[in-house]
């Protein structure tokens, strides 16, 4: 499943476009999108989607049609930023854990004992 051109906009303003200004041209929204196989109109109707939402400003990049964040925009990025990159060690309240390693292979013998347990 490829991801939605919403998502892939939404990524690409909170990636580059804060780091910018927070605007992009639209012209380079369709370019960047056709190179992952996204029609021109898909990304212009979910710019407009994300525009109807609040997401999304109409404005000049460089002398050309753009998008700017709003401040909605940047603060529901703000708050996905908090969400996904917030490190906050787990408690015994969160319930299950996974704990995640890697043992190499000339320790063979030690991941097996490791996983028997």
């Amino acid at each position: 499943m490829s991801a939605s051109p919403r998502s892939l906009i939404v990524t690409a303003y909170g990636l580059y476009a804060r780091a910018a200004g927070g605007a992009l041209p639209v012209s380079g929204l369709v370019r960047l999108l056709a190179t992952l196989d996204i029609e021109e109109q898909a990304v212009r109707a979910a710019v407009s989607r994300l525009k109807r939402r609040g997401m999304l400003q109409s404005t000049r990049v460089d002398g050309a049609a753009g998008y700017a964040l709003t401040g909605v925009g940047a603060r529901v990025l703000a708050e996905g930023d908090d969400r996904i990159f917030r490190h906050q060690p787990a408690d015994v309240s969160d319930g299950w854990v996974l704990c995640v390693f890697s043992i190499p292979e000339s320790l063979r013998a030690k991941r097996h004992l490791l996983r028997g347990n």
